[in-house]
């Protein structure tokens, strides 16, 4: 019988759960750190959660077995991005981010406690693997540095990113971006947490991105960058050339912006279908794009 929110279990087993108390992705076997695991080995040690108290019941006459439906691997939206961090000695850690939980759970990607000291452990605030939070703390034990930290399936926003703080207790040191493909290395062993935090990007250059969608009916979005303050201009114009709508006039900071065009003319009325063009100057920069507008 298993009782409370978690336990070890030592005996290789198939395990059933006549109750459904088990919380799927909780299984974890320790070897020098939490592993996620969806097989239990005779002379191990495992942890997992459940919701409530019940009974798990075991068949102790195999060595090892792959575990029943309930502590299968979670299949993850493509809007979760993965944090891999690995230390020299060979151990890691898998964390995961998105900007919701679009259907998950943090219950689902909940921790062991913390393993004894000099263990190797990674987790976010709160004893979780996953976090939606705009900045949350990296917990690190145990590591044997350099650590590594690398991204999978990074969330595209338009004009922001992520980044990784290096922490000295309430001290920042170092803070670099987050980007897909490229490692980050952490050789100092006096970091005593990292953040993960979402970031407004700044622009390098000025950039007009093609409307979306395009063709359109009734609502298109326009999209575009501003690598430092300045005037900005968005007009909309007809196949003549004749001025149709004044989308933006006023100032902008550097950074990334959006407006919506609803199809409707300066005097609020709805133009016919056709092509339009709309203009957006900053300052000495101008840039142009062609929109269809379909009814």
């Amino acid at each position: 019988m298993i009782s409370g929110p978690s336990c070890d279990v030592l005996l290789g087993a198939v395990i059933d759960d006549p109750d459904g108390i088990i919380i799927a992705n909780t299984l974890y076997r320790f070897n020098g750190s939490y592993q996620s695991a969806t097989t239990i080995r005779q002379g191990e040690g495992y942890w997992i959660r459940v919701t409530a108290d019940g009974q798990l019941c075991m068949s102790c006459t195999q060595s090892a077995v792959v575990s029943h439906e309930p502590m299968r691997e979670i299949d993850l939206s493509e809007n979760v991005a993965r944090l891999i961090i690995s230390d020299v000695g060979g151990y890691e850690q898998i964390l995961y981010f998105a900007s919701s939980l679009i259907g998950l759970s943090y219950e689902q990607f909940s921790l062991p406690p913390v393993p004894m000291p000099g263990s190797f452990d990674v987790r976010f605030n709160g004893d979780t693997r996953l976090t939606t939070a705009d900045e949350t703390v990296i917990h690190i034990q145990g590591v044997d540095y350099p650590l590594t930290i690398s991204a999978e399936n990074i969330l595209v926003e338009y004009g922001v990113g992520y980044a990784i703080c290096e922490m000295m207790g309430d001290t920042e040191i170092s803070r670099r971006p987050l980007i897909a493909g490229e490692n980050i290395v952490i050789a100092n062993s006096e970091v005593t947490h990292l953040l993960l935090s979402r970031v407004a990007l700044t622009p390098t250059v000025f950039a007009v991105e093609q409307n979306y969608p395009n063709p359109f009916n009734p609502m298109t979005t326009i999209r575009y960058a501003l690598p430092k303050t300045d005037d900005v201009e968005i007009r909309v114009y007809n196949i003549t050339g004749q001025q149709v709508k004044t989308l933006v006039d006023k100032p902008h900071e550097a950074g990334y912006y959006s407006v919506v065009w609803d199809g409707r003319n300066d005097l609020g009325s709805q133009v016919s279908s056709g092509t339009y063009f709309y203009v957006i100057k900053a300052g000495k920069n101008e840039a142009m794009r062609k929109m269809v507008l379909l009814k």
